[in-house]
């Protein structure tokens, strides 16, 4: 009786399980990331903690009149640090700019938002200073938590991914 392996065709059904797998790896992670951002809610000063009314009246005085009467009443609040940030609008860039794509000289998969300007997505992930504006931004991630989540589900990628 005599086997006989097929190296070439093993090897290339081992890639292409391992592209796959890994490609709907990245995919779910993005889709985790992308679902956990959400719009800020607009909140009146009558709403707001102390600390809050605080922080709208530093943006207040940094306005200089430029802000319209609705603006000076409502205020969209930050998220708190350490959790992910909140979005200005729902089609905001950060939203639509996560990408996930397969690497094939390391055989890995790379999951973030396209470069932006200064490096905004990652002080928003990392903390840090704000490029344009120079203040202090606590790290408010939402790539990492999002890879967290998605770690349960890795495992059925792998099943069944080598034909």
């Amino acid at each position: 009786m005599s086997f006989f392996f097929d190296r070439d065709a093993v090897t290339k059904a081992v890639d292409r399980g391992k592209r796959r797998a890994l490609g709907r790896t990245g995919a779910l992670i993005r889709k985790i990331a992308r679902d956990g951002l959400k719009v800020g809610r607009m909140m009146s000063p009558e709403e707001m903690t102390p600390e809050r009314r605080q922080l709208h009246a530093g943006w207040l005085e940094k306005g200089n009149g430029s802000l319209s009467r609705w603006q000076e009443r409502f205020f969209r609040m930050p998220s708190e640090p350490g959790d992910r940030p909140f979005l200005h609008w729902e089609q905001s860039w950060l939203k639509s700019k996560l990408f996930f794509s397969f690497d094939p000289q390391t055989s890995s998969v790379v999951v973030g938002p396209q470069r932006f300007g200064d490096g905004v997505a990652g002080v928003l992930e990392h903390g840090g200073v704000d490029p344009y504006y120079g203040y202090n931004v606590f790290a408010r991630p939402f790539m990492a938590p999002a890879e967290e989540r998605a770690r349960s589900t890795y495992v059925k990628f792998w099943e069944n991914a080598i034909r």
